[in-house]
């Protein structure tokens, strides 16, 4: 089943995120701030999970950082 809060770059280099409205604020900001920050890492045509945006963020940036820290665990959060 695909997750209905995902990540995505259309073919004209879009990009586009749905994120859940239940989210606390302070979670839904950081998520935001995530995916404005990260959003190059998703190629053209692509959609992912939060999740798997959030797994291939901690594969290309370290995890000691803490701001990245919290961007991971706001998307997962919200995934």
């Amino acid at each position: 089943m695909q997750t209905p809060f995902y990540v995505e770059r259309d073919r004209v280099n879009a990009t586009r995120a749905a994120l859940p409205a239940h989210a606390d604020p302070e979670t839904l900001t950081t998520a935001r701030h995530g995916v404005d920050c990260f959003a190059y890492l998703v190629q053209r045509g692509e959609r992912l999970s939060l999740a798997a945006f959030a797994d291939r963020i901690a594969r290309n940036y370290s995890t000691a950082n803490p701001r990245t820290a919290a961007v991971i665990a706001a998307l997962r959060a919200c995934a």
